[in-house]
């Protein structure tokens, strides 16, 4: 049974012991020789014993015995007949009516004659009244009633009310099994949605959705893959394969035009492939799936901050095999991803921002220490400069007198800039918030 419910229903075996006492009341208030509940499976079109009564009996030992004596392997809890064995048969089927007809007609075609002869002529099983088991208004197996004689009017109606209660039991049964199916599936999506976002890097939680999305759709093999965003290439792909093994691929390759995974990665919508080898054949050339042996895919992209940065594939080798509810899920799925992903490249965005305020510190630290270096190296170049323009032989004499001014001057104005310098550097040294930025002052030395 898959995680999504799509095989056939069946007796879950605690209700086994329910299915048998309702066999061996039937036995009881009928009289009948063997009474027997079988259950139908769609995919075989054929039922296949569940519980029976009377076989314990004295004749009906003695023909089991007597089958055993040529088919020593013989188990009637393992015969599946088909529902098309007999024109009987197929009748009841297509109409959901009993059948009352000679044992040998019903039986026609369900098992090895002999075994039928031996029913006839060592059991006592002459006559058999088949009821369908309608299980919301769909076949679900039979209850039938094997006797020696045919049974009169009230025999039957009894035998129709164990048949519909039979029938309800069933349904009541199956309710209680989807029950139980559904919650299991929502504890698992639940599970892999928390994996998923729970997951330390990007691949890891590419990886985990890969992993789980096949398990919780019941697909064969699959694929996900991290697209860059700008380019639409490909960067990694991760390859799930049906003997569990997962590949690894990480070159930077363009998508193959045309392909469902670049029509994902243009913006195209989520998409679910019936059958890959109708879908495929019209194209030039024939994509892989058809060399692969995949018949059926479920194709979702993987979405970061509103743009495009992967996709999930979850393949199937059987037709029709997933549904749209499946597409719905897979896209749920690649949701959560996608906020991974998104969430992990603000995280490298932040930790770029950081190592760049990091380097500009540094840059700084060593810009204030010269500043401060310089400044002290130019006290004493202007104070000089100063002195020199007050001394007589200078203030005598036109050139030397501009050649000092020159000096002061040179000196007053480098000295400003490194004023103007070691303001900036407070400002840059603050929080972000506080320091410069595009509103916040810059490195001019002319402002």
């Amino acid at each position: 049974m898959d995680l999504t419910g799509r095989t056939a229903p069946h007796l879950p075996e605690p209700d086994q012991a329910l299915y048998q006492r309702l066999v061996d009341n039937a036995l009881a208030a009928t009289g009948t020789r063997l009474v027997y509940l079988s259950q139908f499976d769609e995919a075989r079109q054929a039922t296949r014993l569940v519980a029976i009564a009377g076989l314990d009996g004295a004749l009906a030992q003695r023909g089991l015995a007597a089958i055993r004596r040529f088919a020593p392997a013989f188990d009637p809890f393992q015969v599946w007949s088909s529902v098309r064995a007999n024109p009987l048969l197929q009748a009841l089927y297509e109409t959901g009516q009993p059948v009352a007809a000679p044992f040998v007609e019903v039986a026609a075609g369900t098992v090895d004659q002999r075994i039928i002869q031996i029913g006839v002529a060592v059991a006592g099983l002459r006559v058999s009244y088949v009821c369908p088991l309608l299980v919301a208004g769909r076949f679900a197996g039979t209850l039938t009633y094997d006797t020696r004689e045919e049974l009169a009017g009230r025999d039957r109606h009894v035998c129709d009310a164990f048949a519909r209660q039979a029938a309800l039991t069933l349904e009541l049964s199956r309710w209680a099994d989807a029950e139980a199916r559904r919650a299991h599936q929502a504890e698992q999506i639940a599970h892999v949605l928390s994996a998923v976002g729970a997951a330390s890097d990007v691949e890891a939680a590419l990886e985990t959705l890969l992993c789980g999305a096949v398990a919780l759709l019941g697909g064969t093999q699959g694929i996900v893959r991290l697209l860059d965003p700008e380019t639409g290439e490909r960067v990694l792909s991760l390859h799930l394969e049906a003997d569990g093994t997962i590949g690894r691929f990480a070159t930077r390759t363009p998508l193959c035009p045309g392909s469902i995974g670049a029509s994902l990665a243009a913006g195209g919508p989520s998409a679910l492939i019936e059958d890959h080898w109708t879908h495929d054949a019209a194209a030039q050339p024939p994509h892989a799936h058809m060399r692969e042996h995949i018949r059926c895919s479920l194709n979702v992209p993987i979405e970061a901050d509103g743009r495009r940065v992967g996709s999930l594939h979850v393949n199937h080798d059987e037709p029709g095999f997933f549904r749209a509810a499946d597409l719905a899920l897979a896209e749920a799925l690649a949701s959560r991803a996608g906020g991974v992903i998104e969430r992990a490249r603000v995280q490298e965005a932040q930790e770029r921002e950081r190592a760049e305020r990091a380097k500009l510190e540094g840059a700084l630290l060593v810009a204030r220490t010269v500043a401060h270096d310089v400044n002290n190296a130019l006290a004493p170049v202007s104070g000089f400069a100063e002195l020199l323009g007050l001394h007589p032989l200078v203030r005598g004499d036109v050139q030397l007198e501009s050649y000092a001014r020159l000096i002061f001057d040179g000196a007053a104005q480098v000295a400003e800039k490194v004023q103007r310098l070691q303001g900036i550097i407070r400002l840059e040294l603050k929080p972000p918030e506080q320091g410069l930025g595009p509103d916040k002052p810059v490195l001019d030395l002319e402002r």
